[in-house]
């Protein structure tokens, strides 16, 4: 199950990132019509403040957030518009920004965009 994943020839650090999110991959809400296509590392900011660990899972029809208390799902046709900056406070994390609707989903803590993929 685990080349479902990181692939056929996954790195030390897909390795451990897949054991650290191994339960929540293995149970996630993904269509088995829908193809993974990108797997990134990151944080979720809440409105309330909080901050959820997990993963983003890109398919071919959804994006989802992925934590150990929360799954989000956004069709690819709700969001609006989205963002990638660097992080102000380190340069090298990034935020993602998802427009959908009127308000904005932050996700940060993404160390960089190519170190965090565990799949492609």
């Amino acid at each position: 199950m685990e080349t479902t994943w990181i692939g056929d020839k996954p790195t030390l650090g897909q390795k451990n990132s897949y054991r650290k999110y191994s339960s929540l991959l293995l149970s996630s809400p993904i269509i088995n019509s829908e193809k993974t296509l990108k797997i990134i590392e990151a944080e979720c900011d809440k409105s309330s403040g909080r901050e959820l660990d997990g993963v983003i899972i890109l398919t071919t029809e959804n994006f989802y957030f992925l934590s150990k208390k929360e799954v989000i799902t956004y069709p690819y046709t709700m969001i609006n518009d989205i963002s990638v900056k660097r992080d102000g406070k380190d340069k090298n994390e990034y935020k993602l920004t998802l427009r959908i609707g009127r308000s904005n989903r932050y996700f940060d803590d993404i160390k960089s965009l190519f170190s965090k993929i565990l799949w492609v």
